[in-house]
Parts: structure tokens; C-alpha cells; sequence
């Protein structure tokens, strides 16, 4: 099952608004994400990581 898959309705919809990068970067790490609040908080360290 990937990722994806384990997302909520909301998280999916979130995760397709991101970037291609970001979602491609969330998508590698491994990380398993299912909620929209988890994937905010991921998106919020990839930021502060990247910056």
C-alpha cells in the first residue's frame, strides 16, 4: 500500500496541491503520512530543511 493510500480525503487533496518536488520528496522519505495536519507538519520541516 503506498502512501497514498493511507492518506485521508483531506491529506490527498492537500498532497496533490504541493508541488511536484515536494510531493515527489514527502513520497521518498518513507515517512507515512494520513492526515492533513501530519502532511502540513512535513511540508512546514521540508521548508525550513530546504531553506
Amino acid at each position: 500500500m503506498s502512501n497514498l493510500e493511507k492518506m485521508d480525503p483531506p491529506a490527498r487533496e492537500y498532497f496533490h496541491s504541493l508541488p511536484a518536488s515536494v510531493q515527489e520528496q514527502i513520497l521518498q522519505s518513507g515517512v507515512t503520512l494520513t492526515t492533513k495536519e501530519e502532511l502540513q507538519s512535513c511540508y512546514e520541516n521540508l521548508l525550513k530543511k530546504n531553506s
